[in-house]
């Protein structure tokens, strides 16, 4: 429990039926053709655009996940007793070796969503290129970091697989507006999040079929190519401390927050001329190389 207050996250394994999670997993394989998966060359891309995606995640009972005793234990203790599902999703990091090389030359700042690429009758999942640090407090606009991402493997991750890399301690940054600036020391890394400077190390998420993390939703989080054979599914789960008042509450996102102080994201989560600035400069990690050496 302590591990979540310092260092953000807490890593939840040997609880979720392996079997049940590589069911899932052996099930996505068999419903896509990575040969087919991409489109053919646009005339024009625009990167902007909003893909929809049909949520496959539907289809599947995830009760053993849902329901499973410990874990809800878990969520109670950082949550509070009323915490509630706010979002599911099939993550797929996708293999660069499936990825034509029109899209590789074209990507702008290689972005990391490829669902703009793939064909509408797969498009029932979320597939990413590897993808820079954030927060998922990104995704939320005016809103509180009251929240928790579950991160759990349907497959062995080994680490060319795209395995999910976490800045430890970085939720003390508190809300920031993306890009994150990060730079390599001797001994670690320092996250420059507006006056703070915080010491931080990479944590490689590396496991097994069923395992789990559960992080703050301001903790930095990316990953990198994924240079192995095969496709990397995982579950993303999102769930949200309840919204009832409780002036004794002694949960650990309370504790947490109060101690970040800024933990509510603004009308802006992200910043594109930013990102081009500390693209060009060299401070911002990269899907091949995370973090700058600069």
């Amino acid at each position: 429990m302590q591990n979540f207050i310092n260092k953000g996250f807490i890593k939840f394994s040997d609880h979720f039926d392996k079997k049940k999670c590589e069911k899932i997993s052996n099930s996505l394989k068999n419903k896509i053709n990575f040969k087919d998966l991409f489109n053919k060359k646009f005339s024009v891309i625009k990167f902007k655009k909003k893909i929809k995606v049909n949520n496959i995640l539907d289809q599947y009972d995830i009760d053993f996940i849902l329901n499973n005793k410990k874990f809800n234990y878990l969520l109670e203790k950082i949550l509070g007793k009323d915490y509630f599902l706010i979002a599911s999703r099939i993550i797929c990091g996708v293999p660069v070796r499936f990825i034509p090389n029109w899209i590789s030359k074209n990507l702008i700042l290689n972005s990391p969503n490829l669902n703009q690429f793939i064909k509408n009758k797969y498009k029932f999942l979320r597939y990413f290129n590897g993808i820079d640090y954030h927060m998922d407090l990104i995704d939320f606009l005016n809103e509180k970091a009251d929240f928790v991402t579950v991160y759990i493997y349907l497959d062995k991750v080994t680490k060319d697989m795209s395995p999910l890399i976490l800045l430890e301690k970085s939720h003390y940054g508190g809300a920031q507006i993306f890009p994150h600036k990060i730079k390599k020391i001797k001994n670690g890394y320092i996250y420059i999040a507006g006056n703070k400077k915080i010491k931080t190390r990479k944590i490689t998420l590396t496991g097994n079929s069923g395992d789990a993390w559960i992080w703050h939703g301001c903790l930095l989080h990316g990953s990198e190519f994924n240079y192995s054979q095969a496709p990397r599914f995982s579950l993303r789960l999102l769930f949200r401390k309840g919204q009832k008042k409780n002036k004794l509450s002694n949960s650990l996102i309370d504790i947490v927050n109060k101690k970040i102080k800024n933990v509510t994201s603004g009308s802006k989560t992200s910043d594109y001329k930013k990102y081009l600035k500390f693209k060009k400069a060299k401070l911002i990690s990269t899907r091949n190389n995370l973090i700058s050496d600069s």
